[in-house]
């Protein structure tokens, strides 16, 4: 079994904590409990991956060269809810029905250094409150990597 794993991977010790992360080469964002990971495997995907947490609810995270508009994530049969600014990101909230549930979609984004990031939280509107904590804890906690698309 060793050998197996030495062919596969590195086992090292990290840093402690409590806390999982995801981490890819440009940033690093913790693992919410109770969420697991969802990635088709292909590095030129965007989002590189999905957060698939309780009640159906998704969390993905973008980097793009220029900062959208806001405004520009409005998706089809979405209708506007609200927008407005925190200290952590610029948001904005669109709401739609899919069969017998309605939808929250709301997109906080910001830079980290020169890099925008916009992430993304799915949830039934009805559950959205409860997830929305999550959103904010890993907005708050992106970082960007060392040698990521921030170093020089």
């Amino acid at each position: 079994m060793a050998s197996e794993l030495a062919d596969a991977a590195t086992v090292e010790l990290g840093p402690s904590s409590n806390t999982w992360w995801i981490e890819t080469a440009a940033y690093r964002i913790p693992l919410p409990a109770m969420w697991a990971v969802h990635s088709s495997g292909d590095r030129s995907a965007s989002p590189l991956f999905e957060l698939l947490g309780p009640t159906d609810s998704s969390i993905w995270v973008r980097t793009s060269r220029r900062m959208p508009a806001l405004e520009s994530f409005q998706g089809p049969g979405h209708a506007f809810r609200d927008v407005g600014q925190l200290d952590r990101a610029g948001w904005i909230e669109f709401e739609h029905a899919d069969g017998s549930r309605t939808w929250l979609h709301r997109h906080e984004q910001f830079h980290r250094g020169t890099t925008p990031f916009v992430v993304t939280l799915k949830a039934p509107l009805d559950q959205a409150s409860a997830q929305l904590a999550t959103l904010a804890n890993i907005v708050e906690q992106l970082a960007l990597r060392e040698g990521g698309a921030d170093s020089s």
